[in-house]
């Protein structure tokens, strides 16, 4: 019986690289001789069964993998198991012969030609295009058990795909090397990987236009023709998606499952698709999560947070870019949500009304939504929360400890010391060496986080106000 594939294992049993086959044998060769299973013994249709079975935990293994939201298809493609990328060579006529960097390249510019992108779109299964098509709308990535509860799993796909190629909707785009499975963090708060499924950045925004061609979306229709043929269908589902989502939480979160669940039964009464609104909402609840080091509870939802949930959070994480209407039907959702929260008890009066009051500023822009701008920052403003693996601990990092990063990078070169020194000659001196101690554990990629968004402009600033300013610790968010 073959061992679990090793990670990324490239050599042929001479040792030599890239020789074509993997180090184990064939999924059914378990032996020639089987005896009856009257004996307690196995027979071969148990050790076919067997050899599907492992075949499928090792792909399962694979998918357990960590894997960037933005990944390149360049990327995507060295990391997967060589029996997947002979499969993805043969399906789009490349040889398998060679190196697998050669097969890479090869395979990268056959699906970066838009000619015959075209080409590979039109010729996958109207049933794997919908789910494409599924990803591409989500932004170009989705939670994994979103994609199945609508276009079902992988089981039987196997593992050896350059000899049994998948057949399921997901595996039909992974065979063609268009989407790529694996786990991923979701925001910056997030303390658990989930499993996602990701078109590579390059091919996001040529897919989803072969996608918007009438010609595309006529030959889908029978495919993607909607199973939910009720409200109380569409309510069942939504209400199951909305249990799921939570299922995956295992942190504290402003808004409950009891909310969700309270809020989608009555815009079913009122008349609404109920899947369409938890679509809607569950962009909104990604965009809590993404700011729970800001937003802590229902009523710490500010007028600019509506803003950014429309603007900047859309636009960072989904492509291709919302249209207008988008942006509105979600505003559309998050006003009908407070206000249901209100109703409950949930939200106090002031909170409504200024999400309420937001909602309507905004809608005023003729060709677009109006902006709603934060109030300056004053220092005590939390810029990043992290939890540190080595201590435990959850560690805030304000608007104070940016500055002060931003100082260390422009006017010491790095260099704590000088800096730490520094301080005793500044206005405030003291506090700002305890924020520089707080700061010179930081690793280099908490840095840039801490960072991130900042220009030339926020570092002049920051120098004029590290010899001149004191350090407030109050915020204005």
């Amino acid at each position: 019986m073959r061992r679990p594939p090793s990670e990324f294992d490239d050599e042929g049993r001479d040792g030599s690289r890239d020789s074509g086959r993997d180090e184990f044998d064939d999924p059914n060769d378990l032996g020639e001789v089987f005896f009856d299973d009257e004996l307690g013994l196995i027979t071969p249709d148990m050790a076919e069964d067997m050899a599907r079975y492992m075949a499928d935990q090792w792909r399962e293994r694979e998918d357990g993998k960590l894997i960037k939201l933005d990944l390149t298809l360049g990327a995507a493609l060295s990391k997967i198991p060589v029996k997947w990328l002979d499969a993805a060579c043969t399906v789009n006529q490349i040889p398998k012969r060679g190196q697998k960097k050669g097969k890479v390249t090869a395979l990268s510019s056959k699906l970066l030609d838009s000619r015959l992108l075209v080409d590979m779109v039109r010729n996958t299964p109207a049933h794997a295009r919908a789910a494409l098509r599924r990803v591409i709308e989500s932004g170009g990535w989705i939670k994994l058990n979103t994609l199945i509860k609508d276009f079902g799993d992988m089981g039987g796909d196997g593992w050896f795909w350059d000899e049994i190629p998948p057949v399921s909707s997901i595996g039909e785009l992974r065979h063609r090397a268009l989407l790529f499975v694996g786990k991923a963090m979701l925001g910056k708060t997030s303390k658990k990987a989930y499993k996602v499924a990701v078109v590579p950045r390059e091919l996001r925004e040529p897919l989803a236009a072969i996608l918007a061609d009438p010609a595309v979306k006529a030959e889908e229709e029978e495919a993607i023709l909607s199973r939910f043929t009720s409200p109380d269908m569409l309510l069942r589902d939504a209400l199951e998606d909305a249990r799921n989502h939570f299922a995956e939480v295992d942190w504290e979160t402003v808004v409950t499952l009891s909310d969700i669940e309270a809020f989608l039964l009555d815009v079913y009464a009122e008349g609404y698709d109920a899947l369409v609104v938890w679509q809607s909402l569950e962009v909104v609840l990604d965009f809590l999560d993404h700011q729970a080091h800001e937003i802590q509870s229902l009523d710490h939802v500010a007028s600019f947070h509506v803003s950014e949930l429309v603007h900047e959070f859309v636009d960072q994480h989904y492509l291709p870019r919302w249209p207008l209407s988008m942006r509105r039907d979600l505003l559309e959702t998050m006003l009908r949500f407070f206000q249901h929260l209100h109703r409950v008890g949930r939200v106090g009066p002031e909170t409504l009304v200024e999400v309420e009051q937001a909602i309507e500023g905004m809608r005023k822009g003729k060709r677009k939504l109006n902006s709603i701008k934060r109030p300056p920052p004053l220092g005590g403003e939390t810029i990043l929360m992290r939890y540190n693996p080595n201590t435990g601990q959850e560690e805030r990092y304000t608007f104070n400890h940016q500055r002060l990063l931003m100082v260390w990078v422009s006017e010491f070169h790095q260099d704590w010391r000088h800096m730490a020194q520094v301080c005793k000659t500044v206005p405030d001196g003291a506090r700002k060496g305890e924020l520089v101690s707080e700061l010179t554990s930081l690793d280099p990629g908490t840095q840039e986080l801490v960072i991130a968004r900042t220009d030339e402009d926020d570092f002049a600033s920051a120098v004029i106000w590290f010899y001149k300013e004191n350090v407030l610790e109050i915020s204005s968010w």
